[in-house]
């Protein structure tokens, strides 16, 4: 049985994050497997960064995410693994 569910927001673009976060958070909760073609598995929707506890640990959480992605691309970029599960 399809169930509606709604998301809101102080605006539209609120609420359509606020959708994609619902929508990522019931597929991966529904137990199936995901992908984008040809892709790896998984939903291709990321976690947004929450801002709910001050701007101040959102740009922690968002420094952190960059540091990570540097990283990776940097390895990357010298010939070495990314680090990303297979």
């Amino acid at each position: 049985m399809r169930r509606v569910q709604c998301a809101y927001g102080i605006d539209a673009i609120q609420a359509l994050l606020m959708a994609i976060e619902g929508i990522k958070v019931a597929l991966d909760k529904s137990g199936k497997q995901f992908s984008w073609a040809g892709g790896e598995p998984g939903t291709g929707l990321t976690r947004l960064i929450p801002i709910a506890f001050g701007s101040g640990f959102a740009k922690q959480l968002e420094d952190l995410v960059e540091r990570e992605v540097q990283k990776v691309a940097q390895n990357a970029q010298a010939g070495g693994s990314t680090g990303m599960r297979p």
